[in-house]
């Protein structure tokens, strides 16, 4: 026979699984109409499409500057094999446009790269305007802070950002870390497991996804935002933003055909709508630390 204290434990729970639920659809459904979700993503893909070239001219200065070509190589090599939609072909012409511009960028003055970097940091710097607008208006913060400060705030999250997105692509030097360990004390067993490499390279990548979108939603926005409400938006982010990645490689391969429709240009249409729905994500990781933090405050109440 049951236990009726633990039948009304259970339908207590279920009740507040549901209340939950609810509040976070509801809520959704209105900060789509209220915050205008879609849009919000827009502005920020489409501020990422411009910032492109001066945030790889930064990559390219930084490789070049620290690594010899070779190393530069394996890097690059490493980041274009984790970016979706490109195909063999859109890689190589990659790859061989930014080794042109490491080499182009290691022959230039000091001087010359000085005040080309500032240039470039400073419109790069346009893309965390953009954020920290949304974020603002997501989090209904807002600072009278003075201007220039807020411009060299932004040029400093470009590199807490880029250095975040090299160590990002690190994977393969870490994964020599657990393979030496691996060798030393477990006999070289654990990582011969086929799923056990897998699973380390993907909980690498979203331990750096989900310390990157912290960064973001604890540091750009003006005003303050508690912990809590930073790490919820960043898991929400992350968990969706790796789901997305793996979706959209399925959707690429199995179902998309941009090849007909788009020709040469395929892969640059494949970017752009990966930059659009990662956009999405990031928004909607925001929106659920708001919603976290406004159903505190009605508790509170």
């Amino acid at each position: 026979m049951k236990d009726p204290k633990i039948t009304k434990v259970k339908k207590l729970n279920l009740k507040k699984i549901y209340g939950e639920l609810k509040y976070y659809a509801i809520g959704f459904y209105n900060k789509f109409d209220e915050d205008h979700i879609w849009i919000m993503s827009a502005s920020i893909a489409f501020n990422i499409i411009i910032c492109i070239i001066p945030i790889t001219l930064i990559l390219t200065s930084i490789l070049g500057f620290y690594l010899q070509r070779e190393g530069a190589e394996v890097y690059l090599n490493d980041a274009m094999n984790k970016v979706v939609g490109l195909t063999p072909e859109f890689k190589t012409k990659i790859m061989n446009l930014v080794l042109g511009a490491i080499d182009e960028l290691s022959k230039n003055s000091t001087l010359t790269a000085i005040i080309g970097s500032i240039g470039i940091l400073w419109t790069a710097s346009g893309l965390f305007s953009t954020i920290r607008d949304v974020l603002n208006r997501i989090y209904k913060t807002r600072s009278d802070t003075f201007y220039l400060w807020v411009k060299l705030r932004d040029v400093g999250m470009v590199f807490l950002i880029l250095t975040v997105f090299l160590l990002s692509f690190s994977s393969t030097f870490i994964l020599s870390i657990f393979q030496a360990v691996d060798e030393s004390f477990f006999g070289d067993t654990i990582l011969k497991l086929g799923f056990t490499t897998t699973l380390l390279t993907h909980t690498i990548g979203l331990i750096f996804t989900f310390i990157m979108f912290y960064l973001i939603f604890k540091l750009v926005p003006q005003g303050f935002v508690s912990q809590k409400v930073a790490i919820i938006s960043s898991v929400t982010a992350s968990i969706l933003y790796e789901a997305l990645k793996y979706l959209f490689i399925v959707y690429l391969v199995s179902f998309a055909n941009y090849q007909r429709v788009y020709g040469t240009y395929a892969a640059i249409v494949a970017v752009i709508f990966w930059l659009y729905y990662s956009s999405l994500t990031f928004v909607i990781g925001a929106e659920t630390g708001q919603l976290y933090k406004e159903k505190k405050l009605l508790g509170d109440n």
